[in-house]
């Protein structure tokens, strides 16, 4: 009964970790309507990394800090936009 006990509390510790790994699709993007102009996507790894998308033109932004603490849309280059 006892190494049954500590079976259980090393497998339930595991189950655990594994579930803390597991990474999730919820905060990458925005889910947007058919029509609209503008998708956010989120990096999973560091929210520096986040992007506006303008879905009509192709013209990409990403969110940046500015000098005052502000945040503001940086427009990128995107190579190969047709016009």
């Amino acid at each position: 009964m006892k190494c049954f006990a500590i079976a259980m509390i090393v497998l339930l510790a595991l189950c655990e970790d594994v579930l803390a790994q597991q990474t999730s699709d919820i905060h990458q993007h925005t889910t947007a309507p058919a029509g609209a102009r503008f998708e956010i996507i989120q990096s999973e790894l560091a929210a520096k990394w986040t992007f506006r998308f303008d879905r009509f033109t192709g013209h990409v932004a990403q969110l940046v800090k500015t000098d005052e603490d502000d945040n503001t849309w940086t427009e990128m280059t995107v190579l190969n936009l047709p016009p």
